[in-house]
């Protein structure tokens, strides 16, 4: 592969993570609040476990690419960990001890931490120099671009599911006029104090379902950025150098 592939490829990946990291953002945050019942500031001390071991394996990567000059092997770790954090989200459910939630976090949070900065790092590389504002700002547009497509697909699966699941089966737990708000406060955070145990299980369950099937669309985006970095050649720190054939 040369050049021009690896750059694409790169462009993919960033695209591709941009639908898993910004869906993330929004989406475990709900799953603590609506499925869990955790309160805002719990939730977010939760995050907390995703967000400092980003921060810690950001800065190790960095140091260890200035060091050995060279990006392939910390964005291989990353894309790892970030998928098997991934895959980590497939064991949450209503009743998951908090010691699974919390390590999917800090794996998850591993795998960010060595591919967003590294990532970029790599876009450079593989460009020449009087392109890196270029190359710099469609990465961003792209992993932006990612993150509103993915919230976009993501909710449209999540809502389907749900409201699929509550025309099925809800008629056996609510009122035909319950089940009508249900399914218009489908990103609510639903107020269980009015409904029974059952009810509220119940809930609960096609939440957990509706959400896993979101966790499936963030694997197989990692899943790519993993085997499509294989595509992807370590050139080292320095822009390509033109020359008369490339021009």
């Amino acid at each position: 592969f040369n050049t021009r592939v690896s750059l694409n490829f790169l462009f993919a990946q960033n695209f591709f993570f941009g639908i898993c990291y910004f869906g993330m953002l929004y989406y475990i945050p709900f799953y603590l609040q609506s499925i869990r019942g955790f309160n805002t500031i719990d939730s977010s001390k939760y995050m907390l476990c995703m967000v400092f071991p980003q921060v810690f394996v950001s800065v190790i990567s960095g140091q260890i690419i200035s060091r050995h000059k060279h990006y392939w092997h910390v964005v291989w770790f990353g894309y790892t960990f970030w998928t098997v954090g991934m895959g980590l989200l497939l064991l949450w459910g209503t009743t998951t001890p908090i010691s699974i939630t919390i390590g999917a976090l800090v794996v998850t949070g591993c795998g960010i931490g060595a591919t967003f900065q590294p990532t970029l790092i790599a876009v450079q590389a593989q460009s020449y120099r009087k392109d890196r504002a270029i190359v710099i700002s469609t990465r961003n547009v792209l992993r932006c671009f990612g993150g509103s497509v993915g919230l976009a697909v993501a909710s449209t699966i999540l809502s389907n599911f749900y409201n699929q699941k509550l025309t099925n089966y809800g008629a056996s737990y609510f009122s035909s006029e319950e089940v009508k708000s249900l399914k218009s406060k489908v990103f609510s955070i639903p107020s269980f104090d009015k409904y029974s145990l059952i009810q509220v299980q119940f809930l609960k369950n096609i939440y957990m379902e509706s959400l896993k099937n979101v966790f499936y669309l963030w694997i197989g985006c990692i899943g790519f950025c993993l085997l499509s970095n294989a595509t992807v050649r370590d050139t080292g720190l320095e822009p390509l150098q033109e020359n008369v054939n490339e021009k």
